[in-house]
């Protein structure tokens, strides 16, 4: 289930919550207030998505390199009002979203909210599509997924039938089974759910040699199509 997209403050000042509170109104944008990060990375555990509004100290450096080492769906923006470069660099490399000098006005912070939620919503709709695919994926027998690599690999048909000692109509009857399995049609959307997935990645540290074989075979198949 895709989680709504929210606003997560970690803040215990009540005047500050309200404060931006009334802010995201303006854009029907809910907000979840937290006073403690624990709190927080709790909310991040069972699928928090959206922005993450913080200030810019050493504290919330350490949070947010929590929050990256568990690939939450969520962007982070960063208040400040000391120009501490160190602190900046760390923000930044962390993967900030945008850091904020205060006082800064309503709507370049509801920019930086928006443009933060937006990529943030990017990401979950990726990280759906590359479930559903790799749903799709398990749905394939030991022999189908097999040959699919193979087909990723950019080996022809007669190619899979000679290395796997099949005939050419077994190997072009699974092509057709995986292709209604993983409700496709052509290579190169075979290829590109090998992307969505990650297989093609997995694939790739396999077999370094498979990376040249797959994108040649990626170009032309799209170009085919």
């Amino acid at each position: 289930m895709t989680n709504v997209l929210s606003l997560y403050l970690v803040e215990d000042d009540a005047p500050v919550i309200e404060s931006v509170q009334r802010l995201v109104e303006s854009i029907s944008l809910p907000l979840v207030a937290i006073p403690r990060n624990d709190q927080l990375l709790d909310l991040l555990h069972q699928g928090a998505c959206g922005c993450l509004l913080l200030k810019l100290n050493v504290e919330h450096i350490e949070l947010l390199k929590r929050v990256r080492d568990m690939s939450a769906t969520i962007e982070t923006v960063f208040l400040t009002d000391v120009a501490d470069v160190s602190l900046l660099v760390q923000a930044m490399r962390l993967g900030a979203s945008t850091v904020l000098k205060k006082p800064c006005r309503s709507d370049e912070l509801l920019a930086a909210i928006r443009s933060a939620v937006g990529a943030a919503y990017s990401r979950q709709q990726k990280s759906e599509q590359a479930e559903a695919g790799r749903r799709k994926l398990k749905s394939l027998t030991k022999e189908e997924s097999h040959v699919m690599r193979l087909m990723i690999a950019g080996r022809t048909n007669q190619e899979i039938a000679d290395q796997i000692q099949l005939s050419l109509r077994t190997v072009q009857f699974r092509r057709s089974s995986i292709f209604r399995k993983l409700k496709i049609s052509t290579k190169s959307r075979l290829f590109d759910l090998a992307v969505t997935t990650g297989l093609l990645d997995e694939l790739v540290a396999e077999v370094p040699l498979m990376a040249v074989h797959a994108v040649e075979e990626a170009a032309s198949s799209h170009a085919n199509d």
